[in-house]
């Protein structure tokens, strides 16, 4: 892999077998690079892609899912295909989001359909669902019973249950936010369950879940005393 230069954190996807690493460069673009074997591809720019956040990807049908915020506010995606070691992904299916953020979204695969989680104006944590057929997304509802949340959500899918993670506005004199953490389950649906961390941890940066195979989801964090932890959802 060439030198590259960010303000931003990157984002990593694991698709047919190889790494994907995307990240936003000092042009405000985003730019990706494969991983081959033991081989990094040079940096190459995901078309119409200007955003001053950081770039989310998930895998889906073997295809990348590539989701940001635009210069406009509105959150963006893009499908993209892998054609070959070496090749640059063939993009197409670009679409905007219909609602405005400041920050970056998440996207999941939950079940083979893509789901958006943002910030909304409200500061609150809102969703959206992808329509396969109509190639667009469907209209955003805030998440019931969402706090104001400070910075972007995160999410994870295991099995019927999608996790999300989110800072409260609550910053202590000690500093750092809540970590607060929603559960819905799509057998029982309903509004799901928002609850804070049993151990009143609390972190100054976004959060990073991740699904480990189909039993469990693990968050990692910036510690207060800036060292990363994880910790198992199983126990929170």
């Amino acid at each position: 892999m060439s030198d590259t230069y960010t303000d931003s954190a990157p984002t990593v996807v694991a698709i047919g077998g190889q790494f994907v690493v995307f990240h936003r460069t000092a042009q405000n673009t985003i730019a990706y690079s494969q991983n081959i074997g033991d081989f990094w591809t040079e940096w190459y720019t995901v078309p119409g892609s200007q955003t001053q956040t950081t770039p989310v990807a998930a895998e889906i049908n073997g295809q990348v899912a590539l989701a940001w915020t635009g210069l406009d506010g509105v959150p963006r995606s893009r499908m993209g295909a892998l054609r070959g070691s070496f090749s640059p992904i063939d993009w197409f299916s670009s679409q905007q989001a219909p609602i405005m953020t400041q920050n970056a979204p998440a996207i999941i695969n939950f079940a083979g359909t893509l789901v958006m989680f943002v910030r909304n104006s409200n500061q609150r944590v809102a969703w959206a669902w992808h329509d396969g057929q109509l190639d667009s997304w469907g209209q955003f509802s805030q998440v019931p019973n969402s706090p104001a949340t400070n910075g972007r959500p995160t999410a994870a899918a295991v099995g019927n249950t999608i996790d999300v993670a989110a800072l409260s506005r609550d910053e202590s004199p000690g500093g750092g936010y809540t970590i607060n953490r929603w559960v819905w389950n799509a057998a029982t649906a309903g509004a799901g369950q928002w609850s804070q961390d049993p151990q009143s941890w609390r972190s100054r940066s976004v959060l990073t879940l991740m699904a480990i195979g189909a039993v469990a989801v693990w968050m990692f964090l910036r510690g207060l005393d800036n060292a990363i932890y994880q910790k198992n959802f199983q126990s929170f």
